[in-house]
């Protein structure tokens, strides 16, 4: 039996399209908030990443279940700059659920913006460019 994991999303995966382009499949999802981090734009980017920040939250959504190969397909995805950890997120019915994330590396928290990220900064035409 293979090993199941949860995923905590914040940024592009929370695109049904996304996750479906990549993963080859749909995968439904349940609205989740991972306490203790902030969500910030990553500069000239359409994407965002998150920082540990005491007092602050990030509202996203849950993917339960998800296979081995699904977290490598999405690592090669998420690239150098992210490292997946577990964290513990807030389902709305106040459970809390394990999940994998993909948190910034320390290394390059300068290429983040001070700015916080807002969803509506990405448009399907952006989607396609980060495919490619």
């Amino acid at each position: 039996m293979p090993n199941l994991a949860n995923l905590f999303a914040y940024g592009t995966l929370m695109l049904p399209e996304m996750m479906h382009q990549l993963l080859g499949k749909e995968i439904k999802s349940i609205p989740g908030t991972l306490n203790g981090y902030a969500c910030y734009e990553v500069k000239h980017q359409i994407y965002p990443a998150i920082v540990a920040l005491d007092g602050s939250k990030v509202s996203g959504i849950v993917y339960k279940n998800l296979r081995n190969g699904d977290l490598t397909k999405l690592d090669e995805y998420e690239g150098e700059m992210y490292e997946r950890k577990t964290v513990e997120v807030r389902l709305n019915d106040g459970t809390n659920l394990p999940c994998q994330t993909y948190v910034c590396k320390v290394e390059y928290i300068s290429y983040l913006d001070n700015k916080l990220w807002n969803p509506s900064r990405i448009s399907p035409e952006g989607l396609l460019g980060l495919l490619r």
